[in-house]
């Protein structure tokens, strides 16, 4: 087996020990994680089998081995990309064994010409490879976005067209050529595809849990709207707009009334479970271009973006009436739950986060006093 040879093997060998290490490591990724080390392994062995010179020994090693290993290995690249962006699988975990199995056996059909099976190994790897971008290409444009669809289609021309000059030169891993056969070219470019492929994978893994990593410090983890931090960031986005167009936008500050009470009565569960049911009803009737946060506790602020007072307060009034009218249940008891809701406006100059929340805090408060299960807006009888 030539150096280049050689060296792709190593490569391949280190990736699949590097993804062994991180579906110990990353258990969120397992079965991602897992799957390409062996798709790596599967690569490593067809090609340190197709490479060896045929001695005595290899004789028990015939084509169909080396076929097999390499169709596996690319049914294996599969699952891990439907498991990464959970899509339903090519196979389940046996089936792509027997698969595998039966797409190998026309490595055992006549092949006088010497380019048969290259072009139907090819064309096999090449269909399970579109039939997998199929089933993830939706899954990948939602979550990175269509400004990487060049990248994508970039990668899909490359592996491509290395498949289709694989099948119109006649080279073939089963084809067991003597080094002279085999130009360099061919291991440079499965090494280029390979870190395309491992370390492409590794990126968007890496991409994936620094996003989730922001998205768990931004949101609440009982109800998954924003925190008091991500309000703060979600603030400066409405105030930066508030000062650029002039526009005015109002604080929603509602507080469950007696919640004590309901813990006490019901328990810290039926209190979680009416916390996270108050988050969605008040979540479901603002805009798309609002924000909702809890603060804290029964506290909940909610962010109306271009809206005056008349407006928040006349919304603030139907939330209340909803979470008023609302059945609220816990283990088959009727749970009564009610709001008051303090209302504010920015001021026309640029205002702190703190004085705006202030000012409805206070309204909250008000309300409070008057009797609960009410709204008040700041600066109003």
């Amino acid at each position: 087996m030539g150096t280049a040879w050689t060296l792709l093997v190593t490569q391949l060998l280190i990736y699949a020990a590097g993804w062994r290490a991180c579906e110990s490591l990353v258990s969120r990724f397992q079965e991602t994680s897992r799957d390409l080390s062996r798709s790596a392994f599967c690569f490593a062995l067809a090609i340190a089998l197709s490479r060896i010179e045929e001695t005595q020994a290899l004789q028990l090693t015939p084509s169909l081995l080396i076929e097999f290993a390499k169709t596996l290995g690319f049914l294996y690249v599969s699952s891990a990309c439907t498991a990464f962006f959970s899509r339903p699988a090519l196979a389940s975990p046996a089936q792509r064994w027997l698969l595998a199995a039966l797409l190998s056996l026309p490595a055992q059909l006549p092949d006088p010409g010497g380019h048969l099976h290259s072009l139907i190994s090819s064309g096999i790897n090449a269909c399970i490879a579109l039939i997998t971008l199929q089933r993830i290409y939706p899954a990948i444009l939602d979550e990175f976005g269509h400004q990487h669809r060049s990248m994508i289609l970039l990668v899909l021309v490359l592996f491509a067209g290395l498949l289709f000059a694989e099948s119109m030169q006649g080279f073939s891993w089963v084809a067991h050529p003597q080094p002279t056969d085999s130009p360099v070219i061919w291991p440079m470019l499965f090494m280029v595809l390979n870190g395309i492929l491992y370390l492409g994978t590794a990126v968007m893994v890496g991409i994936r849990l620094v996003r989730e990593t922001h998205e768990q410090a931004i949101h609440d983890p009982l109800t998954g709207i924003l925190n008091r931090r991500g309000l703060h960031l979600v603030f400066e986005q409405f105030q930066a707009a508030h000062v650029r167009q002039k526009k005015p936008f109002s604080f929603l500050l509602a507080d469950i009334d007696h919640f004590k009470e309901i813990n006490d009565r019901h328990g810290h569960a039926a209190g979680d479970q009416i916390l996270i049911e108050v988050a969605d009803a008040l979540g479901a009737e603002i805009r798309a271009a609002d924000a909702i946060a809890r603060l804290g506790g029964e506290e909940f602020l909610i962010l109306l973006g271009d809206t005056d007072l008349p407006y928040a307060f006349a919304l603030a009034e139907r939330l209340r009436e909803n979470i008023a009218l609302h059945t609220f249940q816990y283990q088959g008891k009727r749970i009564h739950v009610t709001l008051s809701i303090g209302v504010s406006q920015s001021k026309q100059l640029p205002e702190a986060f703190s004085a705006t929340l202030e000012r409805a805090d206070q309204a909250m408060y008000a309300a409070k006093r008057a009797g609960r299960n009410r709204c008040f807006a700041a600066g109003t009888p």
